[in-house]
């Protein structure tokens, strides 16, 4: 159904995605993008390339460009407006703030950089960038725009390769080449703001090193607060503790944020899954899992016990996070006290630009609440109305938010939902499966049987006992009480061979504690879990399977249908151009030449600034002049030639009729 729905929406709205293709592995001299769309065009029919973008593995250089941009940027926010950005004029203003420097204020240099350390900054990247223009450099993606979905389609099908195929690059079972003797491998392209330029050519085993560094760090993090919560839960109450876990559930996907900001990721998608799983493992796991650990079995339904702490939470996270989210105290603070008090207007939009916020965060908000759900139904079958609510109440403050206070952010696509719906529901469901089927075997959570006796003539009188929280009780015992005796009710601990499924069958011959109808439900449950637990596993694997098939035989299915409408007759509608996001500029960073580019094929405008404000080859030429950049190809090549209006006219007639 939701891949349905996912068709739906595609269809519903026309991005450059639904035109496009990236070739993979392009020939590393391809520059020329007169040579791609003369290609295409001769190959497929007459097939109309309508911008292409020829992508080369530059990312450092651009990397460094937009980083010495940024600390030119800084530096105005501490010269006098109009003060003009020489490098003979930023080292005279450096040279005199060093010489009237305090000692605090060489510290407070080493936190917060001042304009000694900025001109420092881009004195250093001024070289780096000088070294790094002198390299010879490669095409290694290249992104191509058709005039119409059908022609992207036809591209798509006739260059479907797998990975594995495209690496042996075997001519006698091809047909279409490249320069006669390249089998190009095409693939559907992400969305143009979800890539993340700077990163596109990250090898994937230091990514894979990064990654390893960062969640281990991120599972640290889990530990140290787990112990935290145990701690306070022990010690403290459990409204303290379900205090504590809805504030570290806040504050956590920060410290994600910070671990993943060293992930290299190429798309804004790779990126959102990371931060995902890092903030979705600790949810679940400070939420629920270990709050179940904690709290000694006998206290599972006892007044201050699990029940109580499982309301706590619920509550806690209704309640909080949503109150701490309509609030918005960042978000005002920076639109109506810092925004209208800064000095350039470039700073005024930067606080103006909304809340920033995470899909990734979004999700683990709801898959936080369905875990806490399915992991404690058995015990509080409340949880799936206040559940229910959550996710409402939820799901309207997110719109609330979206539309009112939080920032534009990239079109991510799937990415994140189809990782979701594969593994964490999926872990999800299991768990609710097997920790039920144990929940109702641990009934009535008192670890006590009857010896269907009374009790021995020693134990009859008053006694002063010490309950496991340390109260002193004092008790009357009559002869005519009951007798019983301790026998441990935690089916899952009794009989490690044969406690796995949950069933009657491991209670100890003689201290057995269930119901008929409990052993009946257990039954059920502890073989469902089983079933359940193959069906996931089965479901897992045939995926795996498919990944496999995939990587030796790839074949090309078009999503949805072809709605007829041609490229440039959408007006919203953008193409791949390289940029790099800032975090002191209102709008991206432009990683090529744009001289001669229909400004119409920007997703952005600045009112107040051309787009070749932005253009960062500027910067370049600036620094080792034009000639040397005109000599070489360090720069990604952007071409856009749309169709002539006559043809483009009589399509958009056709396509809306």
């Amino acid at each position: 159904y939701q891949q349905k729905q996912e068709v739906e929406f595609d269809e519903d709205e026309q991005t450059a995605q639904d035109y496009s293709i990236h070739i993979k592995n392009p020939p590393e001299d391809a520059f020329d993008p007169e040579e791609w769309r003369e290609f295409f065009h001769k190959t497929f029919n007459g097939a109309h390339a309508t911008a292409i973008t020829v992508a080369i593995d530059n990312d450092l250089l651009v990397r460094s460009l937009a980083e010495r941009r940024d600390a030119l940027k800084k530096l105005e926010l501490f010269l006098e407006p109009g003060t003009h950005l020489d490098t003979m004029s930023i080292a005279r203003f450096a040279a005199e703030a060093e010489r009237d420097r305090s000692v605090f204020a060489n510290i407070l240099g080493k936190i917060s950089p001042g304009v000694p350390e900025l001109f420092a900054k881009v004195a250093s990247l001024d070289a780096k960038i000088d070294g790094l223009s002198q390299l010879d450099y490669h095409v290694t993606n290249v992104f191509v725009s058709f005039e119409y979905e059908h022609e992207q389609r036809a591209v798509l099908a006739g260059l479907s390769l797998s990975d594995w195929e495209a690496y042996r690059q075997k001519p006698q079972a091809w047909s279409i080449f490249f320069r006669d003797d390249v089998i190009l491998q095409a693939v559907e392209p992400e969305e143009p703001n979800t890539l993340v330029w700077d990163n596109l050519n990250v090898k994937t085993i230091n990514l894979l090193k990064t990654l390893s560094t960062t969640t281990l760090c991120a599972l640290l993090a889990i530990f140290l607060i787990a112990l935290l919560i145990s701690f306070l839960h022990s010690r403290e109450s459990s409204s303290v503790a379900a205090i504590a876990i809805s504030i570290t559930n806040g504050i956590f996907p920060q410290v994600a944020k910070f671990l993943t900001s060293f992930e290299r990721h190429s798309t804004e998608g790779d990126k959102q899954t990371s931060l995902y799983f890092k903030i979705n493992v600790f949810r679940w796991v400070n939420t629920a899992i270990v709050i179940t650990i904690i709290t000694p079995f006998t206290r599972t339904l006892s007044s201050g016990g699990l029940l109580q702490s499982i309301y706590a939470i619920f509550f806690a996270e209704v309640v909080t996070s949503n109150g701490i989210q309509l609030a918005d105290i960042g978000g005002h603070l920076n639109r109506h006290f810092l925004a209208p008090r800064a000095k350039t207007q470039d700073l005024m939009n930067l606080n103006m630009r909304g809340t920033d916020f995470e899909l990734a965060e979004r999700y683990t908000n709801m898959t936080k609440m369905l875990f806490l759900c399915l992991w404690y139904n058995a015990l509080f079958p409340a949880a799936f109305f206040i559940t229910a609510f959550a996710l409402y109440l939820g799901y309207y403050i997110d719109r609330f938010s979206l539309m009112r206070s939080w920032r534009r952010k990239p079109m991510l696509g799937t990415t994140i939902a189809r990782f979701s719906r594969r593994y964490f529901f999926s872990i999800a469901v299991v768990a609710m499966s097997v920790i039920s089927a144990y929940s109702w075997a641990g009934f009535p959570y008192d670890d006590i049987c009857s010896n269907l006796d009374t009790v021995n003539s020693t134990y009859v009188g008053k006694w002063e006992l010490q309950t496991d929280r340390g109260n002193n009780v004092t008790t009357n015992i009559v002869p005519e009480d009951s007798s019983y005796r301790f026998c441990s009710q935690y089916l899952f601990t009794l009989h490690p061979s044969r406690s796995f499924p949950a069933s009657p069958n491991a209670q100890p011959p003689g201290s057995e504690w269930m119901t008929e109808n409990q052993e009946m439900v257990v039954k059920v449950y502890g073989w469902g879990s089983l079933a359940v637990i193959a069906l996931v596993c089965w479901s897992l694997l045939f995926g795996c399977v498919k990944g496999v098939e995939n990587f030796f035989r790839h074949t090309y299915s078009p999503s949805g249908e072809d709605q007829g409408i041609p490229f440039s007759g959408v007006k919203s509608i953008s193409t791949y151009v390289p940029q790099v996001e800032s975090n002191v500029h209102s709008y991206p960073l432009l990683a090529c030449n744009i001289d001669g580019i229909d400004p119409e094929i920007f997703d952005w405008t600045d009112p107040s600034r051309p787009h070749s404000y932005y253009d960062l080859t500027k910067d370049c030429e600036d620094l080792i002049g034009a000639e040397r950049i005109e000599s070489k190809h360090i720069f990604s090549i952007l071409s856009h030639k749309p169709p002539p209006n006559p043809f483009l006219d009589d399509a958009l007639d056709d396509a809306y009729a």
